[in-house]
């Protein structure tokens, strides 16, 4: 006999629960707008009532500034140097005016020894890839070289950040280049990164010291902790090869990444 009464509580329970379906459901289980929608004045702009907050537009204009690298490198077989990796954009989701700058230099004094600097266009094709063009300009070494540039930006599946772009110079010589990062939470404040950056030439050009096929390749550890989610300075390693000179280079680096 409590069994019996446990399970008329049950089913009465349940059927309480469902009254409010049947009131105010139409013939095929969907609820009228009349009970979801207040009767009262609505927003011309979204169709919502008055007194409703007003959605967010996907055309709104934001803007981001993100220092990647801004290091200090201790080489072991080549001058300790200093080195920056900047980048930012400003627009909407879909549409932004994208700018990116890289250099290095010595330590003890002078101008950079490469520094160049990418206006770009960039259209979002995917929701985590960017479609890029615009030009580059070469600073340092070679200050009268400019190049045509269009690449893609973005997260590869398992969250690898990607960068990579093709150049075609002003006079024709053809080059492509590749940054990929994945970042590893040891904890919420402790990031692991491993790095890797690829650069090679579709020809030789002989006056700027380039070869045909594969250039320079960088791969790289740097361990970071944020102090905020905007600051966290790194220590790592990174190792270098120059393909065209076959010499290879190996420092230990600290560092800063900050973003805004």
């Amino acid at each position: 006999m409590p069994d019996r009464m446990f399970l008329y509580r049950g089913v009465a329970f349940l059927a309480a629960l469902c009254l409010p379906v049947f009131a105010s459901a139409d013939n095929y289980g969907r609820a009228s707008p009349e009970s979801v929608i207040p009767d009262a004045p609505y927003n011309p702009r979204s169709g919502s009532p008055v007194d409703w907050p007003d959605p967010v537009y996907d055309d709104g204009r934001y803007s981001q500034v993100l220092i990647d690298r801004l290091e200090y490198r201790d080489s072991a077989g080549a001058p300790n140097a200093w080195l920056w990796d900047a980048q930012g954009w400003i627009g909407s989701d879909e549409n932004r005016f994208w700018w990116k700058s890289e250099g290095e230099g010595p330590i003890d004094g002078g101008s950079p020894e490469n520094s160049d600097l990418q206006l770009l266009y960039s259209r979002m094709i995917s929701p985590f890839w960017n479609l890029q063009s615009g030009v580059r300009q070469s600073f340092n070494p070679d200050p009268d070289r400019r190049f045509a540039v269009v690449g893609f930006q973005g997260l590869a599946p398992l969250l690898l950040e990607t960068d990579t772009a093709l150049y075609v110079s002003d006079e024709g010589d053809v080059s492509v280049s590749g940054e990929f990062e994945y970042e590893i939470l040891l904890t919420q404040r402790l990031i692991l990164q491993p790095r890797l950056a690829l650069s090679a030439s579709l020809q030789d050009v002989p006056e700027y010291g380039t070869e045909s096929g594969l250039n320079s390749s960088e791969v790289g550890l740097r361990l970071r902790y944020e102090l905020i989610r905007e600051i966290g300075p790194y220590v790592g390693i990174s190792h270098a090869r120059d393909h065209d000179e076959s010499e290879s280079t190996t420092a230990l680096v600290i560092g800063l990444r900050a973003w805004y």
